[in-house]
C-alpha cells in the first residue's frame, strides 16, 4: 500500500513523519475503529437479546396464566368427550387387572406352599408312626417265629437223641 501525505502532514511537532510511521499510525487507528465498531455491535446485539428474552418470558407467563385461568374458570368437557382419556382409563384398568391377577397368583402360590409344607410334615409324621408300628409288629412276628423254630429244633434234637439211644 502506498500512502500519500500532504505538505501539512510532513511536519508534525517540528518532526518529519515518514511513510512507515504514517502507515503504522493509520493501522493503529483502524484497529481502534474496528474494536469500537465491534463493541458497539456487541452491545446492540446484547441489548436486542435481552429485550427478546424479556419479551419471551413475559409472553410465556401470560400464556401460562391464560391457560390456568381457562382451565380453572371454564367448564371442562366430560371425560367421555376425549377418546384419549377413555383409552388411558382402559389402559389403567387393564394394568390394574394384570397387577391384581399377579398378586392373587403370588398369594395363591405362597398359600399352596405353606399348605404343602404342613401336609408334608403331617405325612412324614404319619409315615414315621406307621414305620414304627411295622417295625414293632415285625419284631414281634420275628420273635414268635424264632421261639417256634427254637422249640421245633429242641424237639427235633430230643427226637434225634432218643433215636440214637
Amino acid at each position: 500500500m502506498q500512502w500519500h501525505q500532504c505538505a501539512r502532514c510532513l511536519n508534525v511537532s517540528s518532526t518529519t513523519i515518514f511513510n512507515k510511521d504514517w502507515e503504522a499510525t493509520l493501522l493503529t487507528c483502524q484497529q481502534h475503529a474496528d474494536a469500537a465498531r465491534a463493541s458497539i455491535l456487541n452491545a446492540t446485539i446484547r441489548d436486542f437479546c435481552n429485550k427478546a428474552i424479556a419479551w419471551t418470558n413475559k409472553t410465556c407467563a401470560k400464556a401460562q396464566d391464560q391457560m390456568v385461568l381457562d382451565i380453572t374458570n371454564g367448564n371442562p368437557p366430560p371425560l367421555s368427550a376425549d377418546p384419549c382419556i377413555i383409552d388411558w382409563i382402559k389402559h389403567l384398568a387393564e394394568q390394574g387387572k394384570l397387577e391384581a391377577e399377579n398378586k392373587a397368583t403370588m398369594a395363591a402360590a405362597e398359600d399352596a406352599q405353606a399348605i404343602y409344607e404342613q401336609q408334608l410334615t403331617i405325612s412324614n409324621k404319619a409315615l414315621e408312626e406307621d414305620l414304627q408300628k411295622i417295625h414293632d409288629h415285625t419284631a414281634v412276628v420275628l420273635a414268635n417265629a424264632r421261639d417256634d423254630i427254637n422249640l421245633k429244633i429242641t424237639k427235633f434234637k430230643a427226637n434225634l437223641k432218643v433215636q440214637h439211644e
